[in-house]
């Protein structure tokens, strides 16, 4: 996996080694958020394979903490917690715990998993070639295979269900700049909800009558990695409408799903389904425009909450309640509705994709000089 600092373990390991090393010497056991809150209940120190996955310190192909990468980062393995796989129960609930919780002592509990792997059980993606995108502040793709695949383009994990492997992709801000849109440019003058702005954007035509917008309000993660790249409204003209921006916003945040979608396919995965979930899924606009510029078929699951479905899928089947979380998974999701893309549209999306990434490339050192200037 490609070292970002604040999002994986090690390089946060190695700031309080360096910054605080008398923490670090006191520290008996680095933990996740998930982690911690397994150990409160049950005693045991623990994190998750999903979890593990993302510290850059795990044999990934042997589900162990590496010695080498822990020799060579000069990180203490013993300060490391047991692995345990995300569907199984690490213990049960202490007595103690059991009295603050106000629940029945000896509960079991389950290692459990981030919130992208319980999404993507929540969703019922389960199987090798589907894959999940889920439309929120940020927006993700993640990736069903039975391998895993390093390429530092994307983000290598376990997934919480045996024997599968998630490829992630993640964006930094489409839906946030959504947000910003409507804070910024909608709520003081008329009080507008997402659902007018995506009207309003409807009425729009398919490309934004020449707008584009890169939506890197914070920099970007998947698949360019720049932490200086900056949102950009490219053709703007006297005649755009606050419509046409609405849509170039929306537009801005598929293309980005679809520079994802092509570092899958340079990999030569197929996806065979995607689904969709996330307060973004909600806008049958966004979800129609993703379908065309993807020129994929969007799938909508029978669950709003994802997450907390697939976090009490594993709960479940830590308690014996099912044989296996994929055969829950396979058992409770059911697809309710589906986007299919419009030929039309999609081609001329195709177009438009293309100068989104022409756009961005021509700008990528004026991105870093706007940087410097920022810090002078």
């Amino acid at each position: 996996n490609r070292i970002a600092p604040g999002t994986y373990t090690a390089p946060s390991i190695l700031w309080i080694k360096r910054h605080e090393p008398e923490v670090y010497e006191k520290t008996y056991k680095f933990l996740h958020a998930n982690g911690y809150i397994v150990h409160r209940m049950t005693g045991a120190f623990t994190t998750d394979y999903t979890q593990a996955s993302a510290t850059l310190l795990l044999d990934i192909k042997n589900v162990k903490w590496s010695e080498d990468l822990c020799e060579t980062l000069n990180i203490d393995r013993s300060k490391l917690p047991e692995i345990r796989p995300s569907w199984k129960a690490v213990g049960e609930l202490t007595e103690e715990a059991a009295r603050e919780l106000n629940l029945p002592r000896g509960i079991p509990v389950a290692a459990g998993a981030n919130d992208t792997a319980c999404a993507c059980i929540g969703t019922g993606v389960v199987e090798e070639g589907m894959a999940l995108e889920s439309i929120g502040t940020t927006i993700t793709l993640s990736y069903i295979t039975a391998k895993p695949s390093f390429d530092i383009r994307v983000l290598n994990r376990l997934h919480a269900v045996p024997e599968r492997y998630i490829l992630m992709a993640a964006t930094s801000t489409p839906g946030a700049a959504y947000r910003w849109l409507r804070d910024q440019f909608y709520r003081g003058k008329s009080g507008a909800t997402y659902r007018e702005m995506d009207e309003e954007a409807e009425r729009a035509a398919p490309g934004s009558r020449g707008l584009i917008f890169l939506p890197y309000l914070s920099g970007e993660r998947t698949p360019i990695w720049n932490p200086n790249a900056r949102g950009v409204l490219f053709g703007l003209t006297l005649t755009h409408t606050r419509g046409d921006v609405a849509r170039a916003f929306l537009e801005g945040g598929a293309y980005c799903v679809k520079d994802c979608l092509e570092v899958f396919k340079s990999r030569k995965f197929e996806v065979s389904e995607i689904r969709v979930t996330g307060g973004g899924a909600k806008s049958r606009l966004w979800r129609s425009i993703m379908a065309d510029v993807l020129g994929l078929t969007l799938r909508v699951p029978n669950v709003e909450e994802a997450s907390c479905l697939g976090a009490a899928v594993l709960g479940g089947t830590a308690a014996g309640v099912y044989g296996d979380p994929i055969e829950a998974s396979r058992r409770i999701v059911k697809v309710v509705d589906e986007v299919k893309p419009r030929l039309g549209n999609h081609v001329k999306y195709q177009r438009y994709y293309k100068l989104f990434k022409r756009v961005y490339l021509k700008l990528v050192e004026e991105f870093d000089e706007l940087k410097a200037l920022e810090a002078s």
